[in-house]
């Protein structure tokens, strides 16, 4: 089922039409993350990992803080399809969404920790780029070229 069938789908339930604008922005980020995530996942493709492997050529170090980075680079992949300019998708926000979604996969510290860990991994690369939302959405167009590239060889 495609984002846009599954849309159609949930757009025809009266329990959408109930949600609030905001839940139902909600909504569509988590279905498009899902789709993508299950189209990598039949195509065996691990977006956290070519992600961190470009951060690596963009000069950032093979560490911790780096594999925080690619797992919120790795979200903002599969949720491209819905980005909007919202505070949602602005990750220089104290309180944004992805650094919880760390929290709530790895249960370490809190939210801070993982800000912390992603503005370490930016302060010591040797990336020219140091502003996060111009880093990942950088990142998250190389990953998405990558992928395109690697499935043009397949077919």
């Amino acid at each position: 089922m495609t984002t846009k069938d599954l849309k159609l789908y949930v757009y025809d339930s009266d329990d959408y039409d109930d949600l609030t604008l905001e839940e139902q922005k909600r909504l569509d980020i988590e279905m498009a993350k899902s789709i993508s995530r299950k189209e990598c996942s039949d195509r065996n493709i691990n977006v956290s990992l070519i992600a961190y492997n470009e951060l690596e050529k963009l000069g950032f170090n093979d560490d911790l803080p780096t594999y925080f980075l690619s797992k919120i680079i790795e979200s903002l992949y599969h949720e491209r399809k819905e980005f909007d300019s919202s505070d949602y998708f602005d990750l220089s926000m104290e309180d944004n969404d992805h650094y919880k979604e760390l929290f709530e996969n790895y249960d370490i510290k809190d939210e801070k920790f993982y800000r912390a860990m992603v503005a370490t991994a930016i302060g010591e690369s040797n990336c020219a780029i140091k502003n996060i939302n111009d880093l990942a959405y950088t990142v998250v167009s190389d990953v998405s070229k990558e992928i395109s590239q690697k499935a043009m060889k397949l077919a």
